[in-house]
């Protein structure tokens, strides 16, 4: 496994609620990934600089994007602190999805992220404290 990524389709749940043939594919899941993925490390199955290295410095890597994937002088500071201690329970007012609702939601985990930075700013902290996460495009670079 090179990479570890979702496809986070966050459709309503009415949209899923019905016949298996007429519900779209996929489920809402980019908010949950870390936490599927720290649960992993907690059961020894996955390393930190492993969990780093599938969800950063790989699709860096690999999509040639700039300044990203590694903590390095002049590398954007997007960054998530963890608590690898930090035990609860996922419900629905956790979600940042604005479909609402996850398969996880009830899962206890026991490893949570506790902040969030982009580029270097804070902007969660248990809750969203500042809209400098909305995000910029990203394309390849020239390497």
């Amino acid at each position: 496994i090179d990479m570890v990524a979702t496809d986070h389709a966050p459709h309503l749940k009415v949209a899923k609620d019905q016949d298996y043939w007429k519900a779209p594919s996929g489920m809402p899941g980019v908010q949950e990934m870390l936490l599927l993925l720290l649960s992993k490390v907690q059961t020894d199955d996955l390393t930190l600089p492993r969990l780093v290295e599938l969800t950063s410095y790989n699709p860096a890597k690999q999509f040639a994007v700039a300044n990203k994937g590694q903590l390095k002088e002049g590398y954007d500071a997007d960054l998530v602190i963890v608590d690898m201690n930090k035990k609860g329970v996922l419900d629905e007012s956790m979600l940042e999805s604005r479909c609402g609702w996850s398969n996880y939601t009830g899962l206890e985990f026991n490893a949570w992220p506790v902040k969030t930075f982009v580029n270097g700013n804070l902007v969660w902290d248990g809750e969203v404290i500042s809209d400098e996460w909305k995000g910029k495009l990203v394309t390849r670079s020239d390497v």
